[in-house]
Formats: structure tokens, sequence, C-alpha cells
């Protein structure tokens, strides 16, 4: 039956005919959105829609019940049952290896090394730990790095599951996707939080299928996020094989990247020791990372020329020396308490360069349902 003409057969006046035939609509409509373009799995998409009404009017109806059209009989296997994410993932994968089928990626003697390290894990058994963690300034290829590997991977047909802490260093990675909405992250997280992905559903199918997970930019999130999402991994794996409830992530790769130079976690109302307790290297699963430092600034190789070249290099140490905290601070920033005569001139020196009308929006410092807000 073709996708348009699911539940357009005459069911007469039975309304729970009618009902059944707009909830399949409404199901199998709602599947191929979601797998848009992807005609060639249609049948896998179609008995998913039947599997989920099922369960749906398993308390009252069953869907043989309603006459009208042909139901097929759902195949009630593994493959079956999480195939809209992972046919969502496959058909991604696809997509973005034939986009890059074509690129090369040259690396130097860091990049090379930080890329063996990690591939050497790929096959290796799960029952052990295998973290790492790619830390260096802004400029040293961490995100180039990051897409080989990747790319490697998948090429192997491999599945991968790439975040990042933020949005806008998500925007740089393949996947684009945050941590918070991959694993489902709750917004306040402590040592005993834990995150919403059950064992049974299609984002824990899909993490017990995973070989690699690179997580960016993981130094400027608590120590709590990635403990939370680590326990989360093992209680997945759990019933995979119960040996990889003890191991860090399940034994799965994963890859950290961040800076540490940079911003830190950011904990509100907190002093610099409080700060500090927070990071990564502060937990547990620091002891068992396998540290690797990048050093050689790959934009400044890469410039088109000398001026350029110079230039990136001397923007590149001065980022450095803020890092490292050897710069010396602008004068009159050391002094905090700044007139709000001046505030408002600045401001207001601003705004008469734009044309129209002020509108001021003045914003909320929290929301009322923290967790049920959209992650």
């Amino acid at each position: 039956m073709p996708p348009n003409d699911i539940g357009s057969s005459s069911l007469g006046n039975d309304v729970d005919k009618n009902a059944g035939t707009l909830v399949l609509r409404m199901r199998a409509n709602d599947d191929m959105r979601r797998i848009r373009e992807m005609h060639r799995f249609y049948d896998a998409i179609y008995n998913q829609a039947l599997l989920d009404i099922e369960f749906v009017l398993i308390l009252s109806r069953s869907l043989h019940e309603l006459d009208g059209f042909i139901v097929p009989e759902p195949v009630h296997d593994c493959a079956n049952v999480q195939e809209p994410v992972l046919i969502s993932e496959r058909h991604h994968l696809s997509a973005r290896l034939a986009l890059r089928r074509e690129r090369q990626f040259e690396f130097n003697n860091d990049q090379q090394i930080i890329y063996a390290a990690v591939n050497q894990f790929i096959d290796a058994p799960q029952q052990q730990s295998k973290l790492h963690l790619v830390n260096g300034p802004e400029g040293t290829g961490k995100t180039t790095l990051f897409n080989a590997i990747v790319g490697n991977i998948r090429r192997t047909n491999f599945i991968t599951l790439v975040v990042a802490t933020s949005g806008a260093a998500a925007l740089l990675l393949d996947g684009r996707r945050t941590a918070h909405s991959t694993f489902e992250i709750p917004l306040e997280t402590n040592e005993i939080s834990i995150c919403d992905v059950t064992p049974c559903s299609d984002t824990a199918r899909l993490i017990k299928l995973t070989s690699i997970i690179i997580w960016d930019e993981i130094s400027m999130i608590s120590c709590d996020v990635i403990e939370t999402v680590n326990h989360n991994i093992q209680d997945i794996m759990r019933s995979v094989d119960p040996v990889l409830e003890n191991i860090y992530f399940g034994g799965k790769v994963v890859v950290f990247g961040g800076d540490f130079g940079q911003v830190l976690p950011v904990i509100p109302n907190a002093k610099c020791p409080q700060i500090v307790a927070q990071c990564l290297n502060r937990s547990s699963i620091w002891r068992h990372t396998e540290v690797h430092h990048r050093h050689t600034n790959t934009r400044v190789q890469q410039a088109a020329n000398t001026v350029d070249g110079a230039k990136l290099r001397e923007f590149a140490e001065y980022l450095l020396r803020i890092g490292n905290g050897s710069e010396p601070p602008v004068p009159g920033t050391d002094d905090r308490n700044f007139i709000n005569l001046y505030v408002v001139e600045l401001n207001n020196l601003i705004l008469d360069q734009f044309l129209g009308k002020i509108q001021e929006f003045r914003s909320a410092n929290q929301v009322d349902d923290p967790e049920g807000q959209i992650r």
C-alpha cells in the first residue's frame, strides 16, 4: 500500500474504525517525516507504525479487528523495533560519507599520534576503559581530527555518536548534536542525577550499537553531567553484559575534546575552588583517561602567506597568554565598580548607530519548570 493511501479505504460509519484509520495515517506520516526521502526503507517504517499502533490499542482492541484494509503481520524482532532511530542514523551516515568521500585529511605529527591511538581501540574488547582527552587551544585542529576519526570509523559501517556541550561547537562536527539533546541530560544535575534515557528506548538501542562517542567542549561542563551520562550508559550496557556495568561508559571508546585554558564550568555564585572542583580532572573518570595535548597551531601552518601567518601566530600566542594568566590586564579593567552614568552613555552611543524604534526586552533569571523545558 503506497504511503499516501494508508487508511484511505472506506470504513463505513464505525467510529472506532475511522479513529483507527486516522491514528494509522498520522503515525505512518510521522515516521515518514522523521525519515524523509528514505523510500527504500518504506516496509520497515510501515511495519514500525503498525507495532506502535498495536501497542496503543493493546488495552482495548487489536488492530486486526479493524476492517476495511489488509494489515500485514509486523515482524517482532530487534532489528524491526529499532528501525526508526537506526534507519535515520544510517541514512545520515551514508549521506555524510558521500559528501566526504573525496576529502583527504593531512595530519601533522600530533594529530597522527592521536588518530592512531584512538582507532586501535575500536576493535578492542569492551571489558576495559577506553577513554581519551584531546586537550589543546583554539586553532590546533581538534575539530578536524574528530571529523577524520568519525569518517574513518563510519566507513567500516560502525555507528558513532558525536556531540558537543554547546550548540555553536556542535555545528562544526559531523552529527551536529548537543550532549543534552542526545543523552537527554536534565537541566539541573548533581551526583545522584539520572538521564531520561530508559534501557528500552530507541536512544538506548542506538547507544548499545554505538562504537565510539566523541564529546567536544568537555572543559566547560560540570563533571556531574559527565558522570550522569556515564552511569546511564553503564546501566544501558548492563543488559548486554553485566560486566559492562562496572566499566566506564559501558566499555565504549570515548574521546573528549576541549581547552582547559578557556571557559571552565559556569557555577552560579561559586568561587574559584568550587569551579575547579567541578572540572573533569576532579572526577574519578580522569584517572582512567589518556590525555593527549595539542600544541601545533594548524591555522598558522596553513596560512596563505607569511604576513597572514605572522598575524595568526601573534593572535594565537596572545590567546595562550590569556589562558595561562600571563597577559597583563588592560589599564582600568581591574576596577569593577563601573559608574552607571558611563554604562548609559555607552549604551546610548551604540543605540544611536541603529535605525528604527528601540524596544527593550527584559530577561528572566529562571524558568518556571526547569525539568519540563525543551533541551
